[in-house]
């Protein structure tokens, strides 16, 4: 098997070496997608068997406090029921990944731009 050489001229070198970067910006992005939406994904696993527990843990109350309240013939309406109170999550630690990737991203930003 014999080699072969191609011969490029500058316009074209510099065109193949944008086209490069510009790809490598492209699987970096989706890499970085990826992650986050990985990490989002865990976060919501987490919060739902967080939520699942805490629901748990407040009918077990519930059946308690039923079972020790006296009966009543008094039935609420619609005005007079509470509402719903929100979980709020905790703040997560940075990524050192995310970190690694912004910096490559950077890096190949600032070769693309000194080729243009």
């Amino acid at each position: 098997m014999s080699s072969e050489y191609i011969l490029f001229n500058r316009f074209e070198l510099n065109n193949i070496e944008k086209t490069f970067l510009i790809t490598q910006i492209g699987i970096l992005n989706s890499l970085k997608n990826l992650r986050n939406y990985k990490k989002a994904r865990a976060e919501e696993f987490a919060s739902k068997i967080r939520i699942k527990t805490l629901l748990n843990e407040t009918h077990e109350e519930l059946k308690v406090l039923d079972k020790t309240l006296p009966q009543t013939s008094f039935k609420p309406t619609e005005e007079e029921k509470p509402e719903l109170v929100s979980i709020i999550n905790h703040q997560l630690p940075p990524d050192p990944k995310r970190d690694a990737i912004e910096e490559e991203l950077e890096r190949i930003k600032n070769r693309l731009s000194l080729l243009q």
